[in-house]
């Protein structure tokens, strides 16, 4: 049997708590992702009770009633910043992530901010092409971010 195309998914994208059980599980499952291909020591692995705390708005990509994806946006001093993007591995290539980056921008729309921003890894090649099809374009480091020779800055004009 061949694995479902995007056509012939659907997904719905809608608001979910960090610290929702499911939530938490694929987080931990980014942090994993992440120390294995860049070291712990080289993550930026923020937590759920962080996200909830900072006002972090979440979004989950649902299959059926199944949390496929999730992504989050924090509204900083004159940007947004889009934080711990993940889509589960047998749901990848269903252009999921996409739906999820999009709802993250729409929201940041609605609360008026004109920059949205993002770093991410280098070996996250799947991730680049996703963010440079959607328009965005490498940026100065920004936030608290320390330079370092894996993280490349990311941001789009909303």
């Amino acid at each position: 049997m061949l694995p479902p195309t995007s056509s012939q998914v659907e997904v719905h994208v809608k608001q979910v708590l960090p610290t929702h059980e499911n939530v938490v599980a694929l987080i931990e499952k980014l942090n994993q992702y992440q120390i294995a291909l860049y070291g712990r020591q080289m993550c930026t692995l923020e937590p759920p009770e962080i996200l909830e705390k900072n006002h972090a708005f979440m979004v989950g990509a649902f299959v059926n009633e199944t949390l496929a994806g999730i992504g989050a946006v924090k509204l900083l001093d004159g940007y947004a910043e889009v934080k711990r993007m993940y889509v589960e591995e047998n749901y990848r290539g269903l252009s999921i992530a996409g739906k999820i980056l999009q709802a993250l921008e729409a929201y940041a729309k609605q609360q008026h901010v004109k920059k949205i921003c993002l770093e991410t890894g280098n070996q996250h090649f799947s991730a680049l092409k996703l963010y440079k099809k959607s328009g965005y374009q490498e940026v100065e480091i920004f936030g608290d971010y320390k330079p370092n020779q894996i993280s490349i800055f990311l941001g789009k004009t909303l």
